[in-house]
């Protein structure tokens, strides 16, 4: 995680800029880009990305309902493996709401978190007033730069590098586009769609930097190893043992998983969430 500013931030002015490698891929011109990514920004609140609570938001069914819905079992595992962790640690510094609520220093990070990155909309609470809600945003912070970035960022070699399967633009626009136009099923040719695809160049863009950002790097140190762990009180450390040992038990139970579904391409994405 503590690599992943500097990352985004080489990923803002080497890749994602004008002239960068993904708007020489995409459909779309830079400044377009921006204001569809503000369009989107300006309504975003940092409180949803809590897995727990878009899964929720999504109406996606529990197990009883859709089983073998890998993603989401082994989201929520984690979430509650990290959230329990947090709690352990802050809960020996916070004994009660008004700890938390009084403390200058985190009313003033989350002010500034709020002004920095939100234009101070409010989209980030500018008010932190208990223990629960203070565990929720940390936990938010570490499970969005743990385990969903592994899914997002180490997926996209295999899931974007055949270029027909998911390409990152299309040459023309794709039928039903023109509403004045009613969509012919069966009248759409192999000629036409080869047409859509995206020209020979764009496809090396797209594959090389698909196989490029899904590297791990040469130095990976592993979610929850923590080489530099700087709580040094007994609480702290036993809390980061037992942390320790239930990513070990999430890793295990997803890879004794695995064989049972050789038959497809077996979900252990998330594996690398117990150790990144």
């Amino acid at each position: 995680m503590k690599y992943h500013l500097g990352v985004n931030v080489i990923g803002r002015t080497n890749l994602f800029c004008p002239g960068g490698m993904v708007i020489k891929i995409g459909p779309v011109d830079y400044d377009t880009s921006v204001h569809m990514m503000g369009k989107f920004y300006n309504t975003f609140k940092y409180e949803d990305l809590a897995v727990t609570d878009w899964l929720k938001q999504r109406k996606i069914p529990g197990p009883d309902v859709l089983p073998n819905y890998f993603y989401r079992d082994d989201s929520i595992a984690l979430w509650n493996a990290i959230e329990t962790f947090v709690k352990d640690v802050l809960s020996q510094y916070y004994k009660k709401d008004e700890d938390v609520a009084n403390d200058p220093e985190v009313q003033a990070w989350a002010q500034e978190v709020d002004a920095g990155g939100y234009n101070g909309s409010g989209r980030f609470p500018t008010k932190i007033g208990s223990l629960d809600h203070l565990v929720k945003l940390i936990t938010i912070f570490i499970s969005n730069g743990v385990m969903h970035h592994s899914v997002v960022n180490f997926a996209q070699y295999e899931s974007f590098a055949f270029v027909p399967m998911a390409p990152a633009c299309l040459m023309e626009a794709p039928p039903g586009w023109d509403k004045s136009t009613p969509v012919e099923k069966g009248k759409l040719t192999e000629k036409d769609l080869m047409k859509m695809l995206p020209s020979k160049g764009i496809t090396v863009r797209q594959v090389a930097q698909m196989y490029v950002l899904a590297q791990f790097a040469p130095i990976v140190e592993f979610f929850g190893d923590y080489y530099e762990f700087y709580f040094t009180e007994k609480a702290a450390l036993e809390a980061k043992t037992r942390f320790q040992k239930k990513l070990k038990e999430i890793a295990v139970k997803i890879e004794k998983r695995s064989p049972k579904w050789d038959h497809m391409h077996p979900f252990t994405r998330l594996t690398q969430s117990c150790a990144n």
